[in-house]
């Protein structure tokens, strides 16, 4: 949760692919505390001319600058750089894993879900991850998978022509026959959310406070974020918001002065835009910029980078973020 509230913050970026306003989208989990919505078809990674060879090259690079900045070894970041490029070659831009969208929810650690919307080669998948370890499915085929962070927890791992679904092994079931019934279980709870990804735009993300302290425990939410109730972000083709709903006025006023002093920061950010303005509406702060077609792409770019850093981190086998389980 941390990680996604940081790249909220670290990228205002805008970005915005138009498409139809009705079209749906996977939300399968009902009054999440987290939704998070990232558009990585406009990065331009897949097209066949000179915008993908950018940017493999842009997304390599932020890989490299992520690891630098985590580990602070130039060897280590180095190895990053080659472990993301042999991942985006071998396996992304080989045509098995064209991932589009990314759909994120989270109501407490036990109830979550991610999906991945876009091109797959479930044979192909099938053959990396070993045709004893799976089960054939009508859409492609399922497996159990072991998370190194979660320990003993067996992660259900569902991979189709159009979508990998990943979710605790426990409410798999429940998700998928939401995702196949089309139903839309977060716009009652989030529905600014439901709004900003019906456009499609690069980002968008929706984060309840009082729900994480509820489902996760207050005492694991940092002091300056226990006063705020609400953050919601969108990137859009022509304004990046973030807005920060903290009802309590001195608490508002305590988290205004600081992000007043940062503004020069952020502006660097989000390449270094002049009209970039903060200011107080009703009980919130809100960050908003103007934005281009040019950050359009490079937010999308970054969001690549952000979530592959993750898997070239682990692409040893006795590190991997996920391995099969098989059927022990």
């Amino acid at each position: 949760m941390m990680a996604i509230l940081a790249l909220t913050v670290l990228m205002l970026l805008p970005g915005y692919k138009k498409q139809s306003e009705n079209q749906p989208y996977p939300a399968p989990i009902a009054r999440p505390a987290l939704a998070f919505y990232a558009n990585l078809s406009v990065s331009g990674l897949f097209n066949q001319d000179q915008t993908g060879s950018e940017a493999i090259k842009e997304i390599v690079s932020s890989v490299e600058a992520i690891s630098m900045a985590r580990s602070g070894s130039e060897s280590v970041s180095q190895n990053m750089k080659a472990a993301a490029a042999e991942l985006l070659n071998s396996r992304i831009l080989s045509g098995n894993l064209k991932i589009h969208e990314v759909f994120f929810y989270l109501r407490t650690p036990e109830h979550y879900v991610l999906v991945l919307s876009g091109e797959f080669s479930p044979a192909a998948i099938a053959d990396m991850i070993g045709r004893n370890r799976i089960n054939a499915t009508t859409r492609g085929f399922s497996t159990l998978m072991n998370m190194a962070p979660a320990g003993r927890e067996r992660v259900f791992l569902e991979v189709r022509n159009d979508a990998i679904v990943i979710c605790p092994e426990n409410i798999a079931g429940n998700v998928l026959s939401n995702i196949d019934d089309h139903k839309n279980l977060v716009a009652g709870e989030f529905s600014a959310f439901d709004r900003m990804v019906s456009g499609r735009p690069a980002m968008a993300a929706e984060i309840s406070f009082e729900n994480l302290q509820k489902n996760i425990g207050k005492k694991l939410l940092p002091g300056w974020l226990q006063a705020m109730k609400h953050l919601r972000l969108l990137a859009a083709s022509k304004i990046a918001k973030l807005q920060l709903f903290i009802p309590d006025n001195s608490q508002r006023a305590a988290m205004s002065e600081p992000l007043r002093n940062r503004t020069g920061d952020i502006k660097a950010a989000i390449g270094g835009r002049d009209n970039l303005k903060l200011e107080e509406k009703g009980n919130s702060i809100f960050i908003e910029a103007k934005s281009d077609e040019a950050l359009e792409m490079s937010i999308s770019r970054r969001t690549a980078a952000f979530l592959l850093h993750f898997f070239a981190a682990h692409s040893s086998n006795k590190n991997m973020v996920l391995s099969a389980a098989g059927h022990d």
